[in-house]
């Protein structure tokens, strides 16, 4: 071959050695961006580079695959999906945590877990009610005495018989009663207070809270979970413990089933 044709050659091979090049980046950003996919469902590397790309339509929007493929029950996620998942509250993925690791202990399968599951459900509900009562007494006192201010506060008639029975001021002038405002400025009186001590004792306890949480001191709530996550791991020591703690701390959240 002449050096004349070699140079005639050369913008034609070097235009085909970038195309190859282009192919290969597309390539491997297809294989990087499956790769991500089957992570995020929980498979391996070499799993997810051999399933199927799917090919969303205008490179963003979900398309008939992507929406068969979503899990739909808590039985379906992966398992790092559940981890997240269970570290951060979600009470569901707590059980279903907790079921996959009886079925790893006991060899079982998932329906045959559960009446290990249900088992242990019984000893966390243990003093359910006689636990959550304060929470009971608190929620009807707080929503009691928001619905008692409004009569005490602004109608006539209960102001009455409370100033008869604990106040016994001086009741004013006819004239000076005649709307629900006026009666709410003479009641106001005595209702101011009451009112205001409170809600400065809710403020600072509020804040105490906040401040025993910042150096680790564990009011009640935090304080009873924990007593029942270290029971659960007692009476039931075969199965992993923070799986165990995290399954007593959701299932205090459940409705009781």
């Amino acid at each position: 071959v002449s050096a004349q044709a070699r140079q005639s050659r050369m913008p034609a091979m070097l235009r085909i050695s970038k195309l190859n090049l282009v192919r290969l980046r597309s390539v491997a950003v297809s294989r990087s961006s499956l790769t991500a996919r089957g992570w995020a469902r929980g498979c391996s590397d070499s799993e997810a580079e051999r399933e199927p790309e799917v090919v969303t339509a205008g490179g963003n929007k979900p398309t008939l695959a992507d929406a068969e493929a979503m899990p739909r029950e808590i039985w379906q996620y992966p398992n790092n999906a559940l981890v997240y998942m269970a570290t951060r509250g979600d009470s569901d993925a707590s059980e279903e945590r907790m079921r996959r690791d009886i079925m790893f202990v006991h060899k079982c399968s998932w329906d045959e877990a559960e009446p290990f599951l249900n088992e242990m459900k019984v000893e966390s509900r243990r003093r359910f009610l006689l636990t959550k009562l304060p929470y009971r007494f608190g929620i009807f006192a707080s929503v009691s005495a928001a619905l008692a201010s409004f009569p005490l506060c602004f109608h006539y008639g209960t102001i009455c018989k409370f100033n008869d029975m604990f106040v016994t001021t001086d009741v004013p002038d006819a004239k000076d009663l005649e709307t629900w405002l006026e009666v709410g400025s003479w009641s106001w009186n005595w209702m101011e207070p009451p009112l205001g001590q409170l809600s400065f004792v809710l403020l600072c306890l509020s804040f105490a809270r906040n401040q025993m949480q910042n150096i680790g001191l564990r009011p009640y709530t935090d304080w009873w979970m924990q007593r029942r996550a270290n029971r659960l791991e007692q009476k039931f020591p075969l199965y992993n413990k923070s799986i165990v703690n995290d399954f007593a701390r959701g299932d205090w959240l459940r409705q009781n089933e």
